[in-house]
């Protein structure tokens, strides 16, 4: 018999009230656990709400590679983002339909 099978033999019932209290401390571990992260998901997508089409495709491009970097190991303290203004022209973004004219009418409007 493998040490696992005697494992769980040895072990004593639990009764209802038991089960229910490690229920409850493996539920209420796992939603602060989840609460942390979360809370920092609501506000990025709250704040990618607050953004216009072309600057949340944008927005959410970089967090994606942060992220991809993050995961691969490759961030430390000095690594930074540099943001060029740049003007969106046609030509440089064919898949998105609005224009410069109506980029700064919107800008105007905020």
């Amino acid at each position: 018999m493998s040490q696992c099978g005697s494992k769980v033999k040895n072990k004593k019932p639990m009764n209802l009230a038991q089960k229910k209290a490690t229920f409850l401390d493996v539920a209420s571990n796992e939603l602060q656990r989840r609460c942390k992260e979360q809370g920092f998901g609501d506000s990025v997508a709250h704040d990618l709400e607050q953004m216009d089409e072309l600057q949340c495709i944008i927005a959410k491009k970089i967090i994606s590679d942060v992220l991809y970097n993050g995961r691969m190991g490759l961030l430390n303290v000095q690594s930074s983002l540099t943001v060029q203004p740049q003007a969106v022209t046609s030509h440089s973004c064919p898949n998105y339909k609005t224009t410069n004219k109506q980029l700064r009418s919107r800008n105007h409007r905020m």
